[in-house]
């Protein structure tokens, strides 16, 4: 049997998880070299690891990782402009081609976007992987590193929070 060597075990840990941990952080930064940089940052703490994370639990501590490198980013960066709903998927419906309801929407997701600024980073990070990621409360729980009440909580206080800001634009969410 072919045992891996590290540097072959890294490589193809990166190809796997490389896609998924960018889209994560990019929807966390909203700029691609950003994300690009803490995407280095992270599989470069996974590689001084030496592979003393389980296999069963790479992808998780991925994420947790990604998550605390991009803290540590934005505490550095004090005049951060985190907007978590950079790509939002325009309606597909006819009347979205007109320009009036293109010009309505992109205000509805300007305000939206500014009232998530509003919010506190991991309340921001859960509703984005709650609402855009679509996961539930069990894999936002392992990918925070908390338990599901404590999402439960976040959750709950995030969207309070946005209806208090946005009111009507908050039901979607």
């Amino acid at each position: 049997m072919y045992a891996y060597t590290a540097t072959e075990h890294f490589q193809q840990v990166y190809a796997q998880h490389k896609p998924t941990v960018y889209h994560f952080l990019h929807r966390l930064t909203r700029n691609h070299h950003e994300a690009s940089d803490l995407v280095q940052d992270t599989f470069l703490r996974y590689y001084q690891s030496g592979r003393n994370v389980k296999e069963s639990s790479v992808r998780a501590w991925l994420f947790q990782t990604s998550y605390r490198v991009f803290v540590d980013h934005y505490r550095k960066k004090t005049t951060r402009a985190w907007l978590p709903f950079e790509s939002v998927s325009e309606p597909e419906s006819p009347e979205h081609h007109y320009p009036e309801t293109t010009y309505l929407f992109n205000e509805w997701e300007t305000e939206l976007c500014k009232h998530m600024d509003r919010l506190k980073p991991k309340e921001q990070q859960i509703l984005t992987l709650l609402a855009w990621e679509g996961l539930s409360y069990r894999e936002i729980a392992e990918r925070m590193d908390c338990t599901e009440s404590t999402v439960k909580t976040s959750i709950h206080r995030a969207r309070n929070k946005m209806r208090h800001y946005c009111g009507h634009l908050a039901a979607s969410i």
